[in-house]
């Protein structure tokens, strides 16, 4: 399953409502789709939803016909986000050519294994 972060526009009038409707989306309510949770974001978007889907057509459907259709909702941005299913962290050494190689300067790598 993928996840999906989508950014959602509320209304400034209706923005109370909006929030307590999208709280009100069950998890594991759709087929296919397993909802996390909404959080508050401050800035240009209001709420994001965070959630799993089967494919893409379903994750579409479900910002389509189910988030975007709550009322207040102004407009939406979808980021799909592949899960990182083992990350593992390990140190190597930068090098600058141009500068002098500091021996103590660290970068980290992250490796995905899928």
């Amino acid at each position: 399953m993928t996840e999906y972060m989508v950014l959602l526009k509320l209304s400034p009038s209706k923005i109370l409502d909006a929030i307590d409707n999208l709280r009100k989306i069950p998890e594991n309510g759709i087929q296919g789709i397993d909802t996390y949770y909404t959080m508050n974001i401050f800035g240009t978007w209001d709420v994001g939803v965070w959630f799993n889907a089967e494919n893409t057509k379903l994750a579409m459907d479900f910002v389509h016909n189910t988030l975007r259709e709550v009322s207040g909702v102004m407009d939406s941005y979808v980021l799909p986000m592949f899960p990182q299913y083992r990350t593992m962290s390990k140190t190597e050494k930068t090098v600058d050519s141009k500068a002098k190689v500091d021996k103590n300067q660290e970068k980290i790598i992250l490796e995905v294994q899928h």
